[in-house]
Formats: C-alpha cells, sequence, structure tokens
C-alpha cells in the first residue's frame, strides 16, 4: 500500500485496500443476486448527490450492478432456472421497445455511438436489465413490501435533506454545484433557492417528492395498523414540503392526475364526484385568485396556470422549432442527439441547440414520431394491463400497495410533459419496479391466499 501510494497516490491505495471488501461483497452477492438489484435501487437515488462529494461515475456503477447481477444469475442458476416468468407480455413489450432503439443506431441522421450508449442507457439498458431481474429474482409479495418501506424511507430522508438546504443553508460541495452557471441560474430564483436534495436537479426533486405525497397518501388511507398509517402519513407530509420547497410546477401535475386516477380506481363515483369539486375548487383558488400569495411555493405553482408565462412561451416555440426540423426525419435525430449529450457530441446541431424540456419532446427529438408513438403505446398498454389487474385484485393490502404505485407512475407520465423527469435517477427506477410488480399483483395475491395471508372467503362474509 505504501508503493501503491507513493506511485499513484492516497486513492489509488485506498482502492487497493478495499479489495478484501469487495471481495467479500462479491461472494455474498453471488450467494444472494437479488442484492445487486436493491443496491442499484438505492445507489440510483443517492448517485447524483454523491458526484458532488466525490466525483466518480457513480451512474455507471448502477449499470454494473445490474450487469453483475445478470451475471451472477445466468453462471449461478442457468441450466436449472425457470425462465417462464419472462414469457409476460410486459416483458415482451418492453424487449420490442428496447428492439427500437437498438434500430435506432442504423439511423442516418445518428452522430455517435457512444452518445446512443449514454443517452439509452436509463430508458433503455437500464430499464429493460431491470424488469427482467424483477421477475426472475423477486417474485414473492413480500418484496413488493420492502420496495415500498424503501422508496418511503429514502424519501424522508431526501425531503430532510432538502429542508436543510432550505432552512440552514446548503453545504461546500453543494455551493460549488451552484456556482457553476447552468445550475446556479436555475436553482436561485430571486435571491431564493430552489432545493434540490441529493437528486440531480431540483426538478427530479419536485417531481419525487410530488409522485411520493401521492403513493405515501394513497396507503396512509388504506389498510394497516394506525403505526404504519402513521407512517405513511408523515412520509406524505414531508415529501409535500420537500414539493413545496423545490419550487417546481411541472410537478403540480403529478398528484392532481394521479389523485383523479385513484379516485376513479376506488370504484365509488360520489367520492369521485367530491374529488372533481375539491381539485376544481384547489384549480380556481391558484389559477383565479391570489390566495396564500405570500407564500413562496404556492406563488410559483400560481405562474404554472399563467399561458403567457415566458417558460411556457419558450417551451411552446422550441416544439415549433422540433415541428420543422423532424418534418423530414421520422425516426428522429438519433437517440443522444439531444440535450446535454447532444452538446457533447454533436453541438451546433438543432437537437443539441434546442432545449427538449419535456421527456416526450426529448423521445420525439431522438426517435422521431415513430418513436413518440412507441413510447406511449408502451406505457398505454401498461396503464391499461396493470389497471385491469389491480381493478380485479380481492386482497385490501395489495389493492392499496399497487393502486399507489399505479397512481403515483400515472401521475408522472403526465407531469414528465413539462419535465425529463421520467428518464432520470432516481424516478426512472422507481417506475421500473413499481410497474414490474403491479403487472405481477395476480400472482402476489395467489401467493398470499395460499399462506394464508389473505382468505377471499372471510372477505366476502365481513361484506355480507
Amino acid at each position: 500500500m505504501g508503493f501503491i501510494m507513493a506511485k499513484a497516490g492516497l486513492l489509488a491505495a485506498m482502492g487497493f485496500a478495499a479489495l478484501p471488501l469487495v471481495g467479500a461483497y462479491l461472494v455474498w452477492h453471488f450467494t444472494q443476486p437479488q442484492i445487486g438489484l436493491w443496491i442499484a435501487l438505492g445507489l440510483c437515488t443517492v448517485s447524483a448527490g454523491l458526484t458532488r462529494y466525490i466525483p466518480l461515475p457513480w451512474g455507471l456503477f448502477i449499470d454494473i450492478f445490474l450487469a453483475l447481477t445478470w451475471l451472477t444469475f445466468i453462471f449461478q442458476k442457468f441450466s436449472y432456472t425457470d425462465w417462464s416468468p419472462l414469457n409476460h407480455d410486459f416483458m415482451k413489450f418492453t424487449l420490442v421497445w428496447f428492439g427500437f432503439m437498438c434500430f435506432e443506431l442504423v439511423n442516418p441522421e445518428a452522430k455517435s455511438f457512444v452518445a446512443w450508449f449514454y443517452a439509452m442507457r436509463s430508458i433503455g439498458i437500464d430499464m429493460i436489465m431491470t424488469i427482467g431481474m424483477i421477475f426472475l429474482l423477486l417474485p414473492h409479495h413480500k418484496n413488493l413490501t420492502k420496495f415500498i418501506n424503501f422508496i418511503c424511507w429514502i424519501s424522508i430522508l431526501a425531503a430532510i435533506w432538502g429542508m436543510r438546504q432550505k432552512f440552514i443553508g446548503t453545504d461546500a460541495a453543494e455551493n460549488r454545484w451552484l456556482a457553476k452557471e447552468e445550475n446556479g441560474s436555475t436553482h436561485i430564483l430571486f435571491g431564493s433557492l430552489r432545493t434540490f436534495s441529493f437528486h440531480s436537479d431540483a426538478g427530479q426533486f419536485g417531481g419525487n417528492m410530488a409522485m411520493m405525497t401521492l403513493v405515501a397518501g394513497i396507503l396512509a388511507m388504506g389498510p394497516g395498523s394506525i403505526w404504519r398509517r402513521g407512517f405513511f402519513a408523515i412520509t406524505s407530509v414531508l415529501c409535500l414540503v420537500g414539493f413545496g420547497i423545490s419550487g417546481s410546477r411541472g410537478a403540480l401535475v403529478c398528484p392532481a392526475v394521479g389523485g383523479i386516477v385513484f379516485l376513479f380506481m376506488k370504484k365509488n363515483f360520489k367520492i369521485l364526484i367530491l374529488g372533481f369539486i375539491v381539485g376544481g375548487s384547489l384549480f380556481y383558488t391558484l389559477k383565479y385568485t391570489f390566495a396564500l400569495q405570500g407564500v413562496e411555493a404556492v406563488r410559483r405553482m400560481r405562474t404554472a396556470m399563467d399561458p403567457d408565462n415566458p417558460s411556457l412561451q419558450t417551451r411552446l416555440r422550441n416544439q415549433k422549432t422540433y415541428r420543422r426540423y423532424l418534418a423530414t426525419r421520422p425516426i428522429g435525430a438519433g437517440i443522444g442527439s439531444a440535450g446535454y449529450w447532444g452538446k457533447r457530441f454533436s453541438p451546433g446541431s438543432v437537437p443539441a441547440e434546442t432545449a427538449t424540456d419535456s421527456y416526450y419532446v426529448r423521445v420525439w427529438a431522438e426517435m422521431g414520431i415513430i418513436g413518440l408513438l412507441f413510447n406511449i403505446a408502451f406505457l398505454g398498454y401498461w396503464i391499461g394491463r396493470a389497471g385491469n389487474i389491480i381493478w380485479h385484485l380481492r386482497d385490501p393490502v395489495l389493492i392499496a400497495q399497487t393502486t399507489a404505485i399505479y397512481c403515483g407512475a400515472i401521475g408522472m407520465f403526465f407531469s414528465s410533459y413539462g419535465n425529463q423527469i421520467l428518464s432520470g435517477f432516481p424516478t426512472n427506477m422507481y417506475i421500473y419496479f413499481g410497474m414490474t410488480f403491479t403487472v405481477m399483483a395476480r400472482t402476489f395475491e395467489q401467493q398470499k391466499i395460499e399462506e394464508n395471508l389473505f382468505q377471499p372467503e372471510e372477505l366476502e362474509h365481513a361484506k355480507t
């Protein structure tokens, strides 16, 4: 270690010293390969924040853990495992979507294979590896509960971290990040900080907090002990505060749309009508009154209701630019041609110099109208498939869990029209886990019946 430190520095010596820990982890990983999935889920939540303190490619580590999980599974269980869980229509649709992204490699407009690889990881490679491994390694209903517990606890931590930034102040690493012009100009508005917690930016943080406000709120109204429902209620309130201090306006769509879906899934149309009345009242208050105008979060959300808002007008102009540019490009300009990767690998081009702002505009710019329609069809298929499964479930606990995830995901689909939340960490991984667990819900219910955790006959008797 002394020799390595003298020749290559302290960081290299620390890496050498960590080798026994790496070896111990590999032994653990090869005996319990699902550990890699959970670590990837945790790492995707804090990776952006870690880069501010330790400048390493933490995003690539997520891919490494997912790939290592697949390799472990193949070498350990290939000859005797049951591959039938992958024979699911949701998995097949995912494979077709991934195949279309691979087809984009032959797009004549594409500038770089490296740009394609970097840009498609979060919406392609990570998606297919995660969904496939969940089908194979997490087929038990207990994993759904573990997932919900995890995202609630990590969301509480994210909200508290954001409140520390807002009410106590940012630390030295966060100040260095804000000192960069592209970060400071979007996160310090009129002298007020838009908190970003340990997420990539305030938009991602706000969107994630808005989704978890809804998810935890629905779970708090579901069955369970008073302590568990209290835990979800606290999670929802803290996430609501996190959403407010993020200053994210587009994320307001998530709880609004998700809440409407929840009222519909309750199968009680009297409550649905009441919900529309309450939602309409809130909309009217934000758009046509100045109530709570002194509250910064409310004041910023109110600007989202203004059709003449400069930010909205800029986005509409950018979409007109893309409409002209993509008129002769039905499969787009190539994955990695827009946004950050476009500026890095194809500077000066229209996609690189025109902000996408929206997740769907990004898909449209990079994969054309064909890719956009395909992506919408994929999301629409899941909405219909998962909704039908949840509608026919009978276990109250499972209904509450899957409905919360379902409503949160749909809210995020709509919210991503205003921001690229759906393609960023950690929201994309939360969505991949949630989408897969919801389409497995019938299997989970059957497992609970076999384990005597739920008896349909007792439920019917109680109703009678």
